[in-house]
């Protein structure tokens, strides 16, 4: 039976990510717990972009015009 890693196994292998990180990617069933190989190529994936300036763009974007339609619609 293969064994997994454990999430403090994940955060040696991955630097930018924090504990409440792998365990929010978990609860939103991104990856799985144990953490296994192909687990470990998602994580890899997500590493890669995790913080860079336009993605950190990209979500203030979307964030905003969400609350922008919110403000629109209580005006109606």
């Amino acid at each position: 039976m293969e064994k997994g890693l454990t999430v403090k196994d994940v955060l040696k292998l991955f630097k930018k990510f924090r504990e409440k990180h792998i365990n929010f990617f978990i609860k939103r069933k991104v990856i799985n717990y144990p953490i296994k190989e192909r687990d470990l190529e998602i994580l890899d994936a997500i590493h890669k972009i995790w913080g860079t300036k336009e993605i950190v763009r990209f979500n203030l974007s979307f964030l905003i015009k969400r609350r922008e339609m919110r403000f629109i619609g209580r005006l109606y």
